[in-house]
């Protein structure tokens, strides 16, 4: 069994190795296209998204709790509303 000192050597020696290797990390750059518009320009999709109306989405739950399995029901709400560059809000 390595003790503790013997451990922290080898991880010292295989630390100073691996920075000293010259190799260099290049990672592939992701290039980004840049769209003028990021807002879909589908009307239809525009005047239902933006319509301030929420989606109400429903799912019956089983969830684990106390020990034992309860039932229960998840409602997700989602609604989009307009964004307030100046309060970031």
């Amino acid at each position: 069994m390595i003790n503790t000192k013997t451990a922290l050597l080898y991880l010292s020696l295989f630390s100073f190795i691996g920075c000293q290797s010259g190799q260099t990390n290049k990672t592939p750059q992701a290039t980004v296209k840049k769209e003028k518009n990021p807002i879909s320009v589908n009307e239809q999709f525009n005047n239902y998204w933006y319509s301030g109306k929420a989606e109400l989405s429903s799912y019956t739950l089983k969830q684990a709790r106390y020990g034992e399995i309860r039932d229960g029901e998840v409602v997700l709400v989602f609604v989009t509303e307009p964004f307030s560059a100046s309060k970031q809000v």
